[in-house]
């Protein structure tokens, strides 16, 4: 869950934003921060800039006026810093969530802020997969205008449209799934009765129990017991054998 102290409030100082980045540098997952912690950090700014101010008005000497501007500027260097690291990793767990659909995903390390940026990129790759990758596969024409610098604005309106759209198709879609999966016994006969086409399956054990799941294309997949077998696609039947959770019947 992260450092039990990260997770409360703490008072931002110049040191220890430097510690929290580099903390944030030392370690390939999210930190956890304080809940209110933007918001803190535009407060802080904000001291820091009438600051700036009030030095510059004559009551300070020019020398105290140009360290409080020099430190002011460190300051900003480390946020971006700070910012753009936690956003790439948010990226990369956003890129692995659209592929996978795995629900297996900790994103509780995100601030709420994060977690819009988050499901914001969940829902433009999942309906950009569904509308290229997936459609080409089934020898199918992609469904979306490219972008020209002439029609851009217009597009990015309707493909905002578009992904609400599709966002809302696919919810529905998935709690129609979940309802049909309670009646289910196990994977394989869902997969067996649901009449999908995936030449790519494999057959694997579990190593340990595993709770139900949501696919790339919204197929349910488990819950699934240790020791138990199932025959699935080879992208997921790869991610549960690379995390140790499952491994393959040759």
């Amino acid at each position: 869950m992260g450092d039990e102290d990260s997770s409360k409030d703490v008072v931002i100082t110049y040191d220890t934003l430097f510690e929290i980045l580099r903390k944030e540098k030392a370690r390939e997952e999210l930190q956890q921060l304080p809940s209110n912690f933007f918001s803190s950090l535009a407060l802080y700014l904000k001291e820091k800039k009438e600051f700036i101010q009030k030095s510059r008005s004559g009551l300070f000497t020019e020398d105290e006026s140009d360290k409080a501007n020099k430190q002011f500027q460190n300051i900003i260097k480390i946020v971006r810093e700070l910012y753009n690291r936690r956003e790439r990793k948010i990226i990369s767990i956003a890129i692995n969530k659209a592929i996978t659909g795995s629900d297996l995903i900790d994103t509780s390390q995100m601030l709420d802020e994060e977690s819009s940026l988050f499901d914001g990129l969940i829902n433009v790759m999942n309906f950009h997969r569904q509308n290229i990758i997936n459609r080409v596969v089934n020898a199918e024409e992609p469904s979306i205008k490219l972008i020209t610098r002439e029609n851009s604005s217009a597009t990015k309106q309707q493909l905002a449209d578009e992904s609400r759209e599709n966002s809302q198709e696919q919810a529905d879609s998935a709690e129609d799934e979940a309802e049909k999966a309670k009646d289910l016994k196990n994977i394989t006969h869902s997969e067996e009765d649901s009449g999908l086409e995936n030449p790519e399956k494999v057959r694997i054990a579990m190593l340990e129990d595993i709770p139900k799941f949501i696919g790339p294309n919204l197929e349910i997949y488990g819950p699934y017991k240790k020791d138990s077998e199932a025959t699935i696609s080879s992208s997921i039947a790869e991610i549960l054998v690379e995390s140790s959770k499952a491994k393959l019947i040759e």
